[in-house]
């Protein structure tokens, strides 16, 4: 789960693979998707936009 600011400047809690599979089934409309695309893209979202705040040290 990720934190997301919308443009009135309010934090949104999100479920990153919930909004993965919401939006490979927009794309796919219906087809076959690959086992594990929805983790795949998870990963890379984390990966390049995300900072684990844990690791984050002052």
């Amino acid at each position: 789960m990720v934190f997301v600011m919308n443009g009135g400047g309010r934090f949104h809690r999100r479920h990153l693979l919930a909004e993965a599979r919401r939006h490979l089934a927009l794309v796919l409309r219906g087809r076959r998707r690959e086992p594990g695309l929805d983790e795949l893209i998870v990963q890379a979202a984390l990966a390049t936009y995300c900072t684990d705040s844990r690791a984050v040290r002052s």
